[in-house]
């Protein structure tokens, strides 16, 4: 077996998103659980098609994000709301690598994403909570 077919069956069984992109800057390859989430093809998603996904009010960010690290040829992770198979758009977090050949020449850059929206939407909850205990004692104290 091929080290390529290796890797795709390997990215295929993940439990995460996968995605590569070359020395253009355009992705050339999405993994199976990416392209069910998305509910798109490999087609659709390679090159920019995938930003079509991310949700108008992180697109600016997102891409300069991505661009900026890219450039500097450096890690990054950043979080986005992407558009799932549904129509629903769930925050996502984004974590891309530069890749090196064997000679420690940059090659392209490799890259996983994970639904993290109940987080989000536990977090905001938790501080919504939070915000309402303060007021209350602040009720409580002034009312003593």
């Amino acid at each position: 077996m091929k080290q390529d077919d290796q890797f795709r069956i390997m990215a295929d069984n993940a439990p995460v998103m996968i995605w590569l992109a070359g020395l253009d800057k355009l992705c050339s390859y999405f993994n199976r659980p990416w392209l069910e989430f998305t509910g798109r093809s490999l087609e659709q998603e390679e090159g920019n098609g995938w930003a079509e996904g991310v949700h108008p009010d992180d697109f600016s960010r997102c891409l300069e994000t991505y661009v900026g690290a890219f450039d500097r040829r450096e890690p990054f992770r950043m979080t986005y709301r992407l558009k799932r198979h549904d129509g629903e758009y769930r925050w996502i977090l984004d974590t891309g690598n530069p890749w090196h050949d064997g000679q420690g020449t940059f090659a392209r850059y490799a890259g996983s994403c994970i639904d993290i929206t109940e987080m989000v939407v536990a977090k905001r909850d938790l501080e919504e909570s939070n915000e309402e205990l303060l007021h209350f004692s602040y009720r409580v104290s002034s009312n003593a």
